[in-house]
């Protein structure tokens, strides 16, 4: 299941996931190295001030314990241990100057330098999907003309201003991720474009209700609203997606409102005609998330972790297995 949504945001910064590369850490957690059999393990990630970092987290009496560190965002799904990484796809970018030239006297596009565009994945550590990697984000530019050229390279006329994904957050199987790209493709102007995807690992995932989740917030996110449309000529603000969120160890949602600004009522630019508000408060029913494990809680807390982060549960038939691929430094990111 894939819920996506594409939007133009000019006033929304996002801060990229960093998938993060330099070591495992282990602690010694007893014979075996395993917890006892009938209970559940947690990798929950957050970002940390050295980058993302996956605890391995395993029940100890009332409350948990560390037992090891990946800096690397993880998640088990589908009875499956992913590590988030990156993947990229060839382009070649072509200037306005010479695709005009070029068009003018008939002759071969030139194309140009080869350049990446990085995308999200999802690679299969261990399990049953192991080896096999799952696309977060799209691979294919929405900027990218038809490929041409020997290798059938994807081509973008204009200039590509860069490409941001970002998690943010995960929910047992589901990835919650912002796709952030800008280019300018000879025209007036160029644009920035933006979508919200809830990507789908394995089955349990959430069903979102933007409608039911608006209406949840309207007495609360309703003073921010006038506020904002009194602000000039805002239009029609409304809800669009949700990031996942941790305030030093609270569970929270940022929900972000999204309002079309008319062109009179902007500085004529391009990046003025929408604007987005953030309205933090906690998760209502709409979202599905339902209620995290307390130990989730706990751990969130202890750590006070403030940013966005996932949690998800390694079954424990899954335990052994998962654990080796989690510790093996080998399978982690090589350096962008």
């Amino acid at each position: 299941m894939r819920i996506a949504r594409r939007t133009c945001w000019a006033l929304a910064s996002w801060a990229a996931l960093v998938v993060a590369h330099g070591g495992v850490a282990s602690r010694s957690p007893g014979a075996g190295g395993l917890p006892p059999a009938d209970t559940n393990v947690y990798l929950v990630w957050s970002i940390q001030p050295r980058g993302v970092e996956t605890v391995w987290l395993v029940p100890d009496g009332g409350g948990s314990t560390v037992e090891a560190t990946r800096r690397q965002a993880m998640i088990f799904a589908d009875d499956t241990l992913f590590g988030l990484d990156w993947e990229r796809i060839a382009f070649r970018e072509v200037s306005c100057q010479e695709h005009e030239r070029d068009r003018d006297v008939g002759g071969e596009q030139r194309l140009g330098p080869r350049r990446q565009l990085p995308y999200l994945v999802a690679r299969g550590l261990a399990g049953k999907r192991g080896g096999q990697t799952e696309a977060l984000s799209e691979p294919r530019s929405a900027y990218f003309g038809p490929e041409q050229g020997s290798g059938a390279t994807a081509v973008l006329v204009g200039e590509h201003w860069g490409r941001t994904q970002s998690v943010v957050g995960s929910w047992r199987d589901a990835v919650l991720v912002v796709d952030c790209e800008g280019a300018y493709g000879c025209g007036a102007h160029g644009t920035r474009d933006c979508s919200f995807a809830l990507e789908a690992l394995g089955p349990e995932v959430p069903s979102p209700d933007t409608g039911s989740i608006a209406e949840a917030l309207a007495d609360d996110a309703k003073a921010m609203l006038a506020e904002w449309v009194g602000e000039g000529e805002a239009i029609r603000p409304g809800l669009d997606h949700y990031k996942l969120v941790a305030d030093d160890g609270k569970i929270l949602i940022e929900y972000v409102y999204i309002a079309s600004v008319p062109y009179s009522a902007s500085d004529g630019s391009w990046s003025s005609y929408t604007q987005s508000r953030t309205h933090r408060a906690k998760p209502v029913g709409g979202t599905g998330l339902g209620e995290a494990p307390p130990r989730i809680e706990r751990y969130l807390a202890d750590a006070h972790v403030s940013g966005h982060f996932g949690w998800s549960v390694v079954k424990p038939e899954q335990i052994e297995q998962a654990r080796k691929a989690f510790l093996d430094q080998a399978t982690l990111p090589s350096p962008n």
